[in-house]
């Protein structure tokens, strides 16, 4: 499933390469957020980590066991990319504020 996911990520954002910042800013801010999320069920119910017992141990710096983390990265990278296709969302730029020449 997590191969499928970064494998769909590719033909989506080359139909739509401008939802690039969009893909990119979900994998990120999604996989900080599940990490997060499963650090703080970690602390409350800490044989959690058991369910997971046919995977590594985990990365020592967030102590997530690495299928996860990869999860929540392509999952964070696909989704937004696919909605945003799906619902055919057009990300325009702020206008530039046009400063008047004073007196005219």
């Amino acid at each position: 499933m997590i191969l499928a996911q970064f494998l769909a990520v590719v033909p989506v954002l080359l139909l739509r390469p401008d939802l690039w910042r969009l893909s990119a800013t979900g994998g990120i801010g999604f996989s900080l957020i599940y990490c997060g999320i499963l650090r703080t069920v970690f602390c409350i119910w800490p044989d959690f980590v058991s369910c997971w017992r046919s995977t590594l141990r985990g990365v020592a710096s967030v102590r997530s066991p690495p299928g996860e983390v990869a999860w929540a990265i392509s999952f964070g990278l696909f989704w937004p990319l696919f909605s945003g296709f799906v619902f055919n969302l057009r990300l325009a730029r702020p206008p530039l504020a046009i400063m008047e020449e004073p007196g005219t």
